[in-house]
């Protein structure tokens, strides 16, 4: 998948094989199997009580979905592209999953889905986080879960980012404990890397 006037240069499986960042997404996929296999211990157990456990086991499912992306090969239309801070700043609003506010703070975008659903990540390169290893397996498993069809809701407030702007760490704060925390990508990271 490209965007019209694509700069990237495709890296299939997110990035080069024996990379820090592939290895990186490697682990985040194993942690996040983890998880999926425990919520669905969880789940059951709710359900043997009579308790509704569809939440746990949409949570399960869509993390499942974004495994599938980390450990793709890339024959499957499971991509990435590698831009610069430039080129996200380049964007317009409206060209992707980017609104004004993040065309704004460029620089601080590691990396993005273009749309919902998408099956592309596209990665800024310039980005710190690259060399954070904890962070870079919480950002690849965050942007797989857009993949696999989630969105930072609700769209019509901040964004909820655990390391975001003030507001968009409120907001993280005011989904916790809400049925939104098993459909957030950022909130689901936080259950997998507190």
């Amino acid at each position: 998948m490209t965007l019209p006037g694509d700069p990237g240069e495709q890296l299939p499986n997110f990035l080069k094989p024996g990379s820090d960042v592939n290895r990186n997404q490697r682990k985040a996929a194993d942690r996040m199997e983890a998880r999926a296999a425990h919520l669905e211990k969880k789940a059951a157990k709710r359900e043997k009580k009579g308790k509704d456990g569809s939440l746990l086991r949409l949570e399960a499912k869509k993390i499942r979905e974004g495994v599938k992306a980390l450990r793709s090969n890339g024959s499957d239309g499971y991509l990435a592209f590698g831009i610069h801070t430039l080129d996200v700043a380049m964007m317009k609003k409206g060209t992707a999953n980017i609104t004004a506010q993040d065309l704004e703070n460029a620089s601080q975008i590691a990396a993005f889905v273009p749309w919902r659903g998408d099956s592309s990540v596209w990665v800024n390169l310039d980005h710190p986080m690259w060399s954070n290893s904890h962070g870079a397996r919480r950002t690849v498993g965050h942007e797989s879960l857009h993949g696999a069809g989630l969105d930072d809701e609700p769209q019509d407030r901040p964004k909820a980012y655990k390391r975001g702007s003030p507001a968009q760490q409120k907001r993280f704060y005011q989904l916790k404990g809400t049925d939104y925390e098993y459909i957030t990508p950022e909130l689901i990271m936080d259950h997998i890397y507190r």
